[in-house]
């Protein structure tokens, strides 16, 4: 059997969820769909909040999938020490169950697909997945649900327990389109119109195409190599990435500061303050978290493109006060 992880990334409301569930009935033979929605797993958190739970219970996520992928096979006694490990307060343990008894019967599959099925905004996000294939030598892959914006706010109205409008709007923003060209570890992506969502035939065919090719060509050990002797390079280069990060973000409340002083945006300056340094703290949580990746600002020679860095942290500081 031949193991594979599909990374559904997309805006809340372009319909991965409803691809996830027609990949699972379309399945041809010899082929199983495991269907992993965060949305199902997490019991309500307020990231805005509290960011360290919410960075905690999605990492709870991830250590969960790797866990299904070491232990295949020898589950019964493993299941029961995973959950030790973890915390019930905001994982619906009763599904994670579910999928471990779905997940540990899939050896009479000739090829099984893990599904990850959230918005995988930042590219960090899809990287902690990228390393579990990498790990087990198994197939990576991502299908982009390209739906616009407007789009997806208006699916969004039509859910039991819609998003706000500014949220969806927010992770617009802060989206990292997947691709080759900004990242070489996300080399089999399929891209998914509204077209390809609502017609079953060519949805299966886009994402069984990337599947078996991934599959056919997971992360090999040349590629570990080659990222271990790099290692020394990239974090001078994340320390950098870091101390130009707070300077654009200073720059930024300084202008913004002086916008409102000078009288462009008439509003009480002390709100104002208030409002651009939860900003910058929830960037900053960002950066630290890992989950803007440093790496597509940093060119072969491991210079940083401040005028690109800039522009990112800009989009996201707006993106946070608006």
């Amino acid at each position: 059997m031949k193991l594979s992880i599909l990374l559904l990334c997309g805006l809340p409301g372009a319909g991965k969820t409803t691809a996830a569930v027609k990949l699972k009935d379309l399945s041809p033979a010899g082929y199983k769909f495991v269907h992993i929605c965060y949305d199902d797993l997490i019991k309500f958190v307020d990231h805005s909040n509290n960011l360290k739970i919410w960075k905690e219970t999605r990492s709870q996520i991830v250590h969960f999938v790797n866990f299904l992928i070491s232990h295949l096979g020898n589950h019964e006694e493993s299941v029961k020490t995973f959950f030790k490990s973890c915390s019930e307060e905001h994982i619906d343990f009763s599904k994670l169950e579910s999928i471990c008894h779905e997940f540990f019967n899939v050896s009479r599959y000739d090829r099984t697909i893990i599904i990850i099925d959230d918005n995988m905004q930042y590219r960090g996000m899809r990287f902690e997945y990228y390393k579990i294939c990498r790990q087990y030598s198994i197939g990576f892959s991502i299908a982009y649900f390209d739906i616009h914006v407007r789009k997806c706010i208006q699916n969004n109205a039509c859910r039991s327990r819609p998003l706000d409008d500014d949220v969806i709007k927010k992770l617009d923003v802060q989206m990292e389109v997947p691709g080759w060209s900004k990242s070489n570890w996300e080399q089999y992506v399929c891209t998914l119109g509204p077209h390809d969502i609502t017609n079953s035939e060519v949805l299966l065919y886009k994402v069984l195409d990337i599947v078996n090719r991934s599959i056919e060509n997971p992360p090999v050990v040349s590629q570990v190599v080659e990222h271990a002797a790099s290692e020394a390079a990239r974090r001078e280069s994340r320390e950098s990435f870091s101390h130009q990060a707070d300077i654009c973000m200073r720059k930024f409340v300084s202008t913004q500061m002086t916008h409102f002083k000078n009288g462009v945006n008439p509003i009480d300056l002390n709100d104002a303050s208030r409002k651009l340094m939860a900003a910058k703290k929830a960037v900053s949580s960002y950066l630290k978290m890992g989950y803007v990746d440093e790496s597509i600002f940093v060119d072969e020679s491991n210079a940083l493109d401040l005028n690109a860095l800039e522009t990112k942290i800009v989009s996201l500081m707006s993106s946070e006060i608006s």
